[in-house]
């Protein structure tokens, strides 16, 4: 699938298999970017409400811990809101003057408008996830679980179809060039079997996992594990074809092989991480 793929990974193929593999691209980037984005967002809110939740606030005893501990409930909800509005404000102030900009600096009266934006926007997040969540988000945890090993597998079905996943370049420099590219479509096969045998082992512990009637607790986590699973399978088949089509381009383009550039002008490897360092230079 990948053996027609454009010069960069962002450009769109004219068409056939190619244009196929980079609409799944596509679709697992945005997948990739959205769950990144759910599981810092769930992960952000369960600490809120963990932190916020307390019948005492351990900012207030932080800031009086030489004095007596101030058991008045005044201290430990009324001052505390508006102490963490206050620093919070601070914090987004600072934050918004420090900020690197190309054109002159910001009036200090609009610095000080997004500052009280942020903070309210922070406070009412805050009061939001308290006021759904009133017992607490047990099925934080878990979600954020499954959406990282989303974001692992599809990650790695991108770094193959971008031909930036993990490879030992040491044997590209062993080998002599007229079988250096016999050696790489080996070792592309080979990463192709074992993309294939995991993602077997993968479909025969859903079907495991289905045939047993698995029932997740909903107050967990609200899906069964077969349906998580399924990105298991998907993506190792992802990345099994891509290394399938790497290997057909390096056996029927020797040079490809011989020279370490799977696209005509797109280094791999090191190669390809030296010129992007280059760039952002």
């Amino acid at each position: 699938m990948s053996g027609a793929a454009p010069k960069a990974p962002g450009d769109r193929p004219s068409g056939g298999l190619a244009l196929v593999d980079w609409a799944i691209y596509q679709a697992e980037r945005a997948a990739g970017g959205m769950l990144f984005l759910a599981m810092s967002l769930v992960m952000f809110a369960n600490v809120l409400e963990r932190v916020f939740s307390r019948d005492e606030s351990r900012l207030v005893t932080l800031v009086f811990r030489k004095l007596p501990t101030p058991e008045n409930e005044w201290w430990h909800h009324t001052f505390s809101l508006y102490l963490n509005l206050g620093l919070t404000f601070l914090a987004a102030l600072l934050g918004v003057r420090t900020m690197k900009r190309s054109g002159p600096p910001q009036p200090f009266v609009m610095s000080m408008g997004l500052a009280a934006g942020i903070t309210a926007l922070l406070a009412g997040f805050v009061w939001v996830v308290l006021d759904q969540f009133p017992n607490g988000l047990v099925w934080a945890p878990r979600v954020s679980g499954v959406c990282m090993l989303c974001v692992g597998l599809v990650g790695a079905s991108i770094a193959t179809y971008e031909k930036r996943h993990l490879a030992l370049e040491m044997g590209d420099k062993l080998w002599p060039a007229s079988i250096a590219h016999f050696v790489k479509s080996i070792s592309f096969l080979t990463a192709v079997a074992m993309c294939l045998f995991l993602a077997w082992l993968s479909w025969k512990s859903i079907l495991d996992y289905k045939e047993h009637g698995d029932v997740v607790d909903p107050s967990s986590l609200p899906w069964a594990k077969w349906k998580v699973l399924l990105v298991v399978p998907f993506s190792l088949c992802m990345m099994a074809l891509r290394f399938l089509g790497l290997a057909v381009r390096v056996i029927f383009n020797p040079e490809d092989g011989a020279s370490g550039e799977l696209i005509p002008g797109m280094p791999i490897g090191d190669d390809a991480g030296s010129e992007n360092q280059g760039e952002a230079r």
